[in-house]
């Protein structure tokens, strides 16, 4: 491999607490949090006369854009910890 293909696969690959690794935490801690409150917390106790899914998928929304402080920078620093985690164990 030469220099210039080693330096453009470092670039790729993600680094620990890498801005580019907050960028991809930012679905993935949407999503993780979308399945358990919303998905696991809100579908499976539905009764009826329950307002309609699609409300309780804004208000879950909302749950998350208020404290998405806290989930977002828990999602980078496990992804983080994860990553460097694997790293050492392969090398």
């Amino acid at each position: 491999m030469s220099d210039r293909e080693s330096r453009t696969a470092s670039r790729q690959r993600l680094r620990p607490y890498s801005l580019r690794l907050l960028l991809i935490s930012v679905p993935i801690s949407y999503g993780a949090f979308m399945f358990v409150v919303w998905g696991i917390g809100v579908l499976t106790h539905r009764s009826p006369g329950d307002p309609s899914i699609v409300s309780s998928f804004a208000v879950v929304s909302v749950w998350y854009a208020l404290s998405c402080y806290v989930w977002i920078p828990l999602t980078w620093i496990a992804s983080s910890f994860t990553i460097a985690t694997f790293r050492r164990r392969r090398h």
